[in-house]
């Protein structure tokens, strides 16, 4: 059974029109991020999301964890519904089942706290525990993240580097046990050399404490190392759904063979097919009907001025795409399969 389960979920902002506006008509716009989005996760499982900015990956998160109200749809967690779940001791629960890891570590941790009183905050705010036994499950926490608590506990975060502060804040996500863990681009602000350390850890303590991830990111090389599966979201709409690997050898919608080509790859060796994408993203006020990366596609027909519905190419693989459906989209030559099968019998 799935952890988590949303269905058609959407979430529209209607923005304030000005004098000039409200004279020349009335028409409200309307920003979409986020546009009848299905997916679940289930227990114990890493997935992830990519896609670029603008694409809707942070409202996801913010809409899952309770910060931002939807508009329509359903989110269930357990299989009971906590769509409109939003105060009292309801989101009291929900909020110790669900955390969030945020994007930056050095605006996200009070600066006027000790490294101590950070990570026991939720505890204290969600009423878990006496306070002795508070500051024993932090200690614990500190030292399973790396942080001794003997060292670490009485800093401020800006005695720490950033690599420390976000474990620092993985560590404040987790204190509570939660059941899912939201983790939204936690490496995006690290050095590259810190990066490894700190998804390692995430995919470490996912099988040690048993909680499942939702994990975004732009990268998606991260995704692929990190995660069991992968979603691929374009301006609020959920384009393919596939396993890690699965996605990376055989993408199937265009937008998504145009990230696999464009990941960086460490062998001078090795030549790959660049995806061209036409045109600028576009933007997600009043957005057009149908696919919305259509304006973009070299493969755009007639049909896509319909949104495209989820269609099962493979196992655990979906795909929103009409051109699945009359042409066979290859997503990697056969030199990019000879490059994963050796990268795979080296690993």
């Amino acid at each position: 059974m799935a952890l988590l389960s949303v269905h058609h979920l959407t979430k529209h902002i209607k923005i304030s029109k000005g004098l000039g506006a409200s004279l020349r008509g009335p028409h409200a716009s309307w920003i979409k991020p986020v546009e009848d989005v299905s997916f679940s996760i289930e227990e114990g499982e890493i997935l992830g999301i990519v896609g670029e900015s603008g694409c809707g990956k942070s409202t996801m998160c913010n809409l899952l964890s309770k910060l931002d109200d939807v508009t329509s749809g359903t989110i269930r967690l357990n299989n009971e519904d906590v769509t409109n779940v939003s105060k009292g001791k309801a989101l009291t629960h929900y909020r110790k089942q669900v955390q969030l890891i945020f994007q930056d570590p050095f605006d996200s941790l009070n600066p006027r706290l000790r490294v101590f009183d950070i990570v026991a905050e939720a505890p204290r705010a969600l009423k878990l525990w006496e306070e002795p036994e508070i500051a024993r499950r932090v200690s614990t926490m500190l030292a399973t993240v790396g942080l001794p608590p003997e060292r670490y506990a009485q800093r401020y975060p800006h005695q720490m580097s950033g690599g420390e502060r976000q474990r620092v804040g993985i560590a404040s996500a987790l204190i509570a046990e939660p059941k899912l863990v939201i983790a939204d681009e936690p490496v995006s602000m690290l050095d590259v050399s810190i990066r490894a350390g700190v998804m390692d850890l995430l995919r470490d303590l996912s099988r040690r404490l048993n909680f499942s991830c939702l994990y975004v990111s732009h990268d998606l090389s991260i995704l692929t190392h990190l995660c069991d599966r992968v979603m691929v979201m374009y301006l609020g709409q959920l384009v393919e759904v596939a396993s890690s690997k699965e996605l990376v050898s055989n993408p199937q919608h265009p937008y998504t063979r145009a990230l696999v080509a464009a990941v960086p790859v460490p062998d001078p060796r090795y030549k790959r097919q660049s995806i061209a994408i036409k045109g600028e993203l576009a933007k997600p006020i009043d957005p057009p009907a149908g696919c919305r990366f259509a304006p973009r596609c070299s493969l755009a027909m007639p049909q896509c001025s319909q949104t495209p519905e989820m269609k099962s190419v493979g196992e655990s693989h979906v795909v929103a795409c009409h051109a699945v459906s009359v042409s066979e989209l290859s997503g990697v030559g056969p030199s990019d399969r000879r490059y994963l099968q050796n990268i795979d019998q080296q690993t």
